[in-house]
């Protein structure tokens, strides 16, 4: 039961001393120890005198002697004969007891009287007979003359000292603790030794006046993480996060609830054309599956204006038809051309000087040609007369006519000519013109015997 209290600076010093405090006795040695002879007897004894905070169980096992001299069981010990063992007293030797004794087996004892020093329990001597305040005791008696009380570290959930409870902790006649044991558990903060309904955390300066329990009381105290993303929020669900401790050994996990985001509208009107509708559109920012359009709007339908470009003589010619808003072709039809229409509107006769022509024009455009028809040239040539007899001797005239026949076959020159010979002594003479040379000769009688003519 708690009776008294002091400050908090007094309990912290006193968690800083249990902090620091060294109980390296306690992992090694359990809190039952069973012993077979006066030696184990002699080491259990004395840990359990050097671990006064520790509960120990002292069992007698078989047959045991006590070691000479004063046999001091603490009064952290419960100190068992057990059924079937016998303790040899050693009579004569003092046992000081402060702790508790379970007689299951037999004390032998000797001539002498071994006392339990307290005088509340002794043997006679003389009878053999063990007595507590003049009572008789027999096997299965508990003497019980620690003054002083159990109590039960309950960890809850901790270790103390690499166990998770320490269930014997006896207190000496003293009804105040000395120290309290600083108990560990992986990520929480220990606040305090507490009793099951107490409000306020037990401390040295508490008086301890009956058999209790008293419970650990912890804080969580993770070393979390940055988190991870597990589940991703969406516009219209919520996402998860998830935290992990970091400290080694532990894995311990917890969820944040991510809110959704909720959506991120973007409205754009577009206006409608004259082939398509128009419509309100809107878009999300988060996620675009949520996109959607309404508020149509028909189409406006196309402002037709007509071209015509007539077909001429030689290019096509066309009707297209195109919206003046938004420029769309709508049809297109070609005129295709016709050709020229080209009579005969000119001519002139090819002659042996120069060519001559045929002049078509296009009755449609104007467009004019010409056939080009080729100078004539000559294809013969003869002598068509001349004067055979000469008159006079000496240089004398003599006249000829040559006749030319075109290449038209039909076209026929004459081309007179009056050249000097010497007449009276035979000769010839060649006489040569641009289209063709003509050879005279002649006799000593002024006669020409032969003239010949060839073309150039």
């Amino acid at each position: 039961m708690k009776r008294t209290k002091r400050t908090i600076i007094v309990i912290c010093m006193i968690a800083l001393m249990m902090m620091f405090a060294a109980v390296p006795a306690m992992a090694a040695l359990p809190n039952v120890v069973n012993v077979t002879d006066t030696a184990q007897l002699q080491a259990a004894l004395s840990t359990a005198t050097t671990n006064t905070h520790l509960a120990y169980d002292i069992h007698i096992v078989g047959t045991v002697s006590a070691p000479g001299g004063t046999m001091i069981i603490p009064s952290n010990v419960y100190f068992y004969i057990n059924a079937g063992s016998q303790f040899n007293a050693q009579g004569g030797n003092a046992i000081s007891n402060y702790g508790v004794i379970y007689i299951n087996g037999t004390i032998n004892h000797s001539s002498n009287v071994t006392n339990f020093d307290d005088g509340k329990v002794f043997i006679d001597s003389s009878t053999g007979e063990i007595k507590g305040n003049t009572k008789l005791l027999t096997s299965g008696d508990v003497i019980d003359i620690r003054g002083s009380f159990k109590v039960i570290f309950d960890a809850n959930g901790g270790t103390v000292h690499e166990r998770e409870n320490i269930e014997d902790y006896v207190l000496k006649a003293n009804p105040y603790f000395t120290t309290l044991p600083e108990p560990v558990y992986q990520c929480h903060k220990f606040i305090g030794w507490f009793t099951e309904d107490g409000e306020d955390a037990w401390t040295i300066d508490d008086e301890v006046t009956d058999d209790m329990t008293l419970y650990a009381q912890w804080e969580v105290n993770h070393d979390w993480d940055d988190g991870v993303v597990t589940t991703f929020a969406t516009c219209e669900g919520t996402g998860v996060m998830t935290r992990t401790c970091q400290r080694e050994g532990c894995g311990e996990t917890y969820t944040i609830i991510i809110p959704a985001t909720g959506h991120e509208w973007t409205v754009t009107e577009v206006p409608p054309t004259c082939t398509e509708e128009g419509y309100t559109k809107h878009e999300c920012g988060n996620d675009p599956a949520h996109d959607y359009v309404d508020a149509y709007v028909d189409a406006l339908g196309h402002t037709e204006v007509t071209e015509t470009v007539e077909a001429t003589c030689t290019e096509d010619g066309y009707v297209k038809v195109t919206c003046e808003v938004c420029g769309e072709e709508i049809s297109y039809t070609v005129l295709e051309k016709p050709g020229h229409n080209h009579v005969l509107t000119g001519h002139k006769d090819a002659t042996y000087y120069e060519e001559g022509y045929d002049e078509y024009t296009c009755s449609r455009c104007g467009d004019t040609y010409r056939v080009i028809i080729p100078q004539l040239t000559v294809e013969g040539a003869k002598v068509a007369s001349y004067n055979k007899n000469l008159q006079d001797k000496g240089n004398q005239n003599l006249t000829f006519t040559i006749t030319l026949t075109l290449s038209d076959g039909v076209t026929t020159l004459d081309f007179q000519h009056a050249e000097s010979v010497n007449g009276g002594q035979k000769g010839t003479k060649t006489f040569i013109y641009d289209e063709y040379t003509v050879v005279v000769a002649w006799n000593d009688n002024n006669t020409v015997t032969s003239i010949a003519v060839t073309l150039n």
